[in-house]
């Protein structure tokens, strides 16, 4: 039977060797934890304005919106990488600044930026150093890295998001686009990072590495971490989030819980495009 006459799921399932519900599964309704953090009226100017959110224990919450909605903007703030013209952020109830990448990994957050080549990734290095990179201080003992243990927490990561990878001193420029993602995400693990603001996590990756990272965020969440989920990718957002919010021209306006979202409400909303939907607050 000729490939252009099968149909859209039977050619995933023998791409990846599931089916087409496997590669992206339905979120789970379940109690939120305890809030992991709390964004009050965060502006920054010509960017973004008075957004508001919040993100608990085994929570993924998407965030939507088009291109140039503000939503990277967002999550640069959150990291540290742009200063806040005003509004306040607390992790775990008790008020921070984040004014640098280095107090975001010191609270124990992780950003999977929308570019992982320019922004993620140190190429020219091995995957054993982009994994170490956040936490080096912490392998550090007299100024000295103990080489021993920063080989052993890789390899225990690698191992257990599959990452598939010549040896660990390889550079992660010859890594597939899956492998690197997930090379990231290792650098996350290691650094015990609770809340996770993944950028388009499966941009660029193979349909079988998105499958497995739809898996590793679901595993994330179910470990108890946060996750905030940007994607252009509607069906991924809808089938992974708990939670749906929509930002446009720099201002979220919008929540949509998981059973009340669909790609054609969600886009309305995106685009501001007639009345809001049933279900959206």
């Amino acid at each position: 039977r000729a490939t252009r006459d099968l149909p859209e799921a039977e050619l995933v399932r023998l791409m990846i060797g599931r089916a087409l519900g496997e590669y992206l599964p339905q979120a789970i309704d379940r109690p939120p934890g305890r809030e992991l953090l709390r964004v009050e009226r965060l502006t920054v100017a010509g960017k973004f304005r008075d957004v508001s959110l919040r993100l608990h224990e085994g929570e993924i919450v998407g965030l939507a919106g088009l291109v140039g909605a503000g939503r990277s903007e967002l999550a640069h703030a959150l990291f540290g990488l742009d200063a806040p013209t005003s509004g306040s952020i607390a992790v775990d109830g008790a008020a921070v600044k984040i004014g640098s990448p280095k107090d975001a990994i010191r609270l124990q957050l992780g950003l999977v930026p929308e570019d992982r080549k320019r922004q993620g990734l140190v190429l020219g290095e091995s995957g054993l150093h982009n994994t170490s990179l956040p936490i080096l201080d912490r392998l550090s003992r007299v100024g000295f890295v103990r080489r021993g243990q920063e080989r052993e927490l890789a390899e225990s990561y690698f191992t257990k998001l599959r990452v598939r990878t010549p040896n660990l001193a390889a550079p992660v420029a010859g890594l597939s686009g899956g492998n690197q993602q997930k090379v990231v995400l290792a650098r996350w693990l290691a650094a015990n990072a609770r809340v996770l603001i993944l950028d388009e996590p499966t941009r660029g990756v193979d349909v079988g590495a998105k499958a497995e990272i739809h898996g590793l965020i679901r595993d994330l969440a179910a470990r108890g971490n946060a996750v905030l989920l940007i994607s252009s990718e509607l069906p991924e957002v809808i089938a992974l989030s708990h939670r749906i919010l929509v930002m446009r021209r720099g201002e979220l306006v919008a929540e949509v819980r998981h059973e009340r979202a669909t790609q054609e409400a969600l886009m309305r909303l995106m685009a501001g495009v007639g009345d809001s939907p049933a279900g959206v607050s």
